[in-house]
């Protein structure tokens, strides 16, 4: 297999040539792969992988080529080596330079030579690789306005389309599309009217488009795209950007925005997220030309509506580009009045600014939500304003009336009207199951967790939506996590740090790094896992997402706990503390308090008193949330220090009450650790 100019390829094509290089390591296949020194595979260092380096030829070899294409004609050897010295060892500009001294009118001696290049000083020999090209197009005659066509159509045309494209008499056309490919500057495949033809390099191609005008140029376009849609409809259809292009190049501005408009479109159903981010870009560039009037207005909104999810899937939640886009989506919708509108676009705020770690602010959008809901009876609205507020409440802490909104928007979920309004991305249904599991952990309900986390893992995948299925696997990590299964969580993880790379899912494969780095922590490799927990941790903070750092930094500390690195472990717990006041991001301050208590005893087995007061108040606060499985953890640390220091009367009683509690879970980590503290106490009871 053999891919040419990687250099030049699009997302989708380099995201087929990575899982054919992934792939073919176990097939008797061999790929050859060209491009430029400046693009950066992200193959190399695999095992399976060969770099080798293209310098630029030798006189030797410079010279041999010269005299391969020269064929029968022989040069001078003072012609050779001025081509040879003025190509300076490039391939292509050697072989064209050839044919251009091959194609001049240079004189022969009587015995068929051509004469020493010391004895035509008439001849001029082109002294860059673009100039050799002009001065083959020049001699092909009337053929070269049939380069300059197939050059604006593109790299590759069909024999179809330049036929409808072109003034020439059928006749003439093949006539001279026949020189073209004589000249060996245009390949063909096939046989006409079914032919295909290829200009050699894309030099080849720039160097025939750039004789056009502007004003010819313009009008070739036009007349490209009025014959893609006039008889091509197939190729409009499939390839509305290529028509986009056109109408650009022709300056059918309006036209062109449309048709981009509609490629971003296609490429968001595909999950092709940077085609789409592209496509939109580039509507959007084209729309800045326009007036800024009345009608300009609402197409600018629905573009910058269309990008900002995108955005989110490339770039990170909280990168700079999905906030400009959403600001400005809300300042549009200002200046139309509030628009319908207004209601997705705030939601996207509102979601921006949770994922920004900005809770007061996402709180009080989310409340204006509601109220708007409130005002149009939409269940729709109902269900996004309440998804909302269920999202701050919970990492605030507020787990009980989390749990009722998040209740109430799976209650106004319809799947058949609900699938296809994704404003954040995500499908909604996969959103409201998996929050609905991580807070049911968080209350101590482990089994009702695991089944609605199973549940969201099953709708995204009947969705099909490859931001669906990396969120719900994202929260299986968590729930897997919290119930410390080893295995299971290496699976999850790995199948999501895959399915993230693959369609550059930016967030949700930073995260997956986090439970990766704790499987192999888990493992006995605590400073292999703990850097790629930290490198999740700064991936996230490089994509300005600063959602949820409390609870990772709580990952890392628990990882530390276990490598045995207590003083890392400790600065983990304190920035997290620390990271969670700003914004009131209570959600893991317990679990932190209990991580602290453990790293100081790890670090210092005197310092019981500090350790004591770091549990009770992880069961203080863990007691003020309702989050029953935090204060089963935290009680448990503590029901174990009393256990060390001869107070097991009181260690049994306070560890049987939280245990008593629980109705569900008992083959979960936390609750076995917790009866087999239990059943120690109770077997042998103080003296």
């Amino acid at each position: 297999m053999v891919f040419e100019d990687a250099h030049w390829s699009d997302p989708t094509s380099r995201e087929l040539l990575e899982l054919t290089v992934e792939r073919v390591q176990a097939l008797a296949v061999f790929v050859v792969i060209t491009y430029r020194p400046e693009f950066a595979p992200p193959w190399s260092g695999r095992p399976h992988v060969m770099t080798h380096l293209l310098n630029r030829l030798t006189r030797r070899e410079g010279s041999a080529i010269v005299n391969a294409v020269a064929a029968g004609n022989t040069l001078p050897a003072e012609v050779i080596d001025q081509i040879v010295t003025r190509t300076d060892g490039v391939p292509l500009f050697i072989e064209e330079l050839t044919k251009t001294v091959l194609e001049s009118a240079i004189p022969h001696n009587e015995n068929g030579q051509a004469r020493s290049a010391a004895s035509l000083p008439a001849l001029e020999i082109p002294t860059t690789l673009i100039a050799s090209l002009m001065a083959r197009l020049d001699r092909l005659g009337s053929a070269r306005a049939i380069a300059e066509v197939g050059a604006a159509i593109g790299r590759e045309f069909s024999h179809e389309l330049i036929r409808a494209v072109s003034v020439l008499p059928a006749g003439e056309l093949d006539a001279a599309l026949a020189k073209l490919v004589a000249s060996e500057l245009v390949f063909r495949r096939g046989t006409p009217p079914d032919a295909v033809y290829t200009f050699k390099h894309a030099l080849v191609q720039d160097a025939a488009y750039s004789t056009l005008l502007r004003g010819p140029r313009q009008q070739l376009h036009a007349r490209i795209a009025a014959v893609l849609e006039a008889q091509f409809v197939e190729i409009v259809e499939a390839q509305p950007q290529l028509l986009a292009h056109h109408c650009t190049q022709a300056g059918l501005i309006d036209k062109a925005i449309g048709h981009f408009q509609i490629a971003g479109r296609q490429a968001v159903t595909r999950a092709a997220h940077a085609e789409a981010v592209a496509h939109l870009t580039a509507a959007l560039k084209l729309l800045q030309t326009l007036p800024d009037d009345a009608e300009r207005i609402p197409r600018e909104l629905q573009l910058q509506m269309a990008l900002a999810p995108e955005l989110i899937a490339i770039k990170g939640w909280g990168s700079s580009e999905m906030v400009g886009a959403y600001t400005r989506a809300r300042e549009l919708c200002r200046r139309l009045g509030d628009p319908p509108e207004i209601f997705p676009v705030l939601c996207g705020v509102c979601a921006m600014h949770y994922v920004l770690g900005e809770l007061q602010t996402s709180k009080a959008l989310a409340e204006e939500l509601l109220q708007m809901a409130q005002g149009t009876g939409d269940p729709a609205q109902f269900r996004w304003a309440h998804a909302s507020l269920a999202l701050s409440l919970f990492n605030r802490g507020d787990l009980l009336l989390a749990k009722e909104h998040n209740d109430a928007a799976i209650g106004f979920y319809d799947r058949a009207r609900d699938e296809r309004l994704r404003y954040n991305g995500i499908s909604p249904g996969v959103v409201g199951l998996s929050y609905r599991s991580w807070i049911l952990w968080h209350l101590g309900y482990p089994d009702q967790a695991l089944d609605a986390v199973n549940q969201a893992c099953m709708l995204a995948q009947e969705v099909g939506h490859p931001d669906s299925i990396a969120f719900a696997l994202g929260y299986a990590c968590n729930i897997h996590w919290g119930h410390r299964e080893v295995e299971l969580l290496r699976e999850l993880a790995t199948r999501n740090s895959a399915l993230c790379a693959e369609h550059g899912i930016t967030t949700f494969g930073a995260a997956a790094n986090y439970y990766l780095g704790s499987v192999i922590v888990a493992q006995g490799l605590g400073e292999d896992g703990i850097a790629l927990i930290r490198k999740g941790l700064a991936a996230q903070l490089a994509a300005g997402f600063g959602m949820l750092r409390p609870k990772n930094l709580s990952i890392l500390a628990d990882a530390c706990l276990t490598a045995g690195r207590f003083d890392e472990g400790l600065q983990a717990v304190s920035e997290a503390l620390a990271a969670a006041e700003p914004h009131e991001e209570h959600l893991s301050t317990a679990d932190l308090h209990r991580l602290r208590g453990q790293l100081l005893l790890k670090q210092d087995p005197s310092r019981i008193g500090e350790a004591q007061r770091c549990f009770e108040q992880a069961i203080e606060v863990a007691r003020s949330q309702s989050a029953k499985s935090f204060e089963l953890r935290a009680t448990t640390s503590l029901a174990r220090l009393l256990r060390d220091t001869n107070r097991r009367d009181e260690a049994r009683t306070m560890l049987g009450e939280i245990y008593d509690w629980f109705t569900e879970g008992f083959d979960t980590a936390d609750l076995k650790d917790a009866k087999a503290l239990l059943d120690e106490l109770t077997a042998q009871p103080a003296k």
